[in-house]
């Protein structure tokens, strides 16, 4: 199941499976995805896409130093995450605190 939600995750994020975020078509990529997924895969892909960390929790104050900070708590969460995928949640996350 994993490897499904990794392969899923990278492509909805559109980084090319380098860890990059392409924020165009996103939504419609990520429709794509949760269509061919299994609920427990569409779950699993939610919660790792929902994982908030506002701002106001910013430890460093540095948007670049946060976003890795921000991937070491993805991959405490959701161990299974590939580091790609794991990049790229984080780019997405940073892109949208931006």
């Amino acid at each position: 199941m994993i490897s499904r939600v990794n392969e899923s995750l990278k492509k909805c994020l559109g980084g090319a499976g380098v860890g990059g975020y392409q924020p165009v078509g996103f939504e419609e990529r990520l429709r794509e995805a949760l269509v061919a997924a299994t609920s427990e895969e569409q779950a699993l892909m939610r919660s790792a896409l929902d994982l908030e960390w506002c701002p106001s929790q910013w430890a460093r104050g540095d948007l670049s130093a946060d976003a890795a900070a921000h991937g070491e708590m993805l991959k405490d969460r959701f161990p299974g995450l590939e580091p790609a995928v794991v990049r790229a949640l984080a780019s997405r996350w940073s892109y949208q605190w931006r």
